[in-house]
């Protein structure tokens, strides 16, 4: 009894005991949840995001490795490390110093 007075559930007073009702706080918690969930639902789609990136250059630096191998004889189709690899749109104007 001396907690669900303390959390504003019930009254007492002497021997009478009123109930006052469980908080309604229902509906700030679902916004709260709500919106943690599409926070959430963003973050793996960003995240999504990052590791097809990651995955496009793995599959680059793979190629990379395979073309060398493959041309191992021949040092002039050999794209020596390190180098700097761009990906852009075809209608970017790159400017490197």
């Amino acid at each position: 009894l001396n907690v669900l007075g303390a959390l504003d559930i019930i009254s007492k007073e002497k021997k009478e005991i009123r109930w006052k009702g469980l908080p309604n706080s229902a509906g700030h918690d679902l916004d709260l949840l709500q919106r943690e969930g599409e926070f959430r639902l963003q973050e793996v789609q960003r995240k999504r995001e990052s590791l097809r990136e990651l995955l496009v250059q793995q599959v680059c630096f793979h190629n990379l490795v395979k073309h060398n191998l493959k041309e191992a004889h021949k040092e002039d189709d050999k794209i020596p490390l390190p180098f700097i690899v761009v990906n852009t749109h075809s209608s970017a104007i790159i400017q490197c110093e």
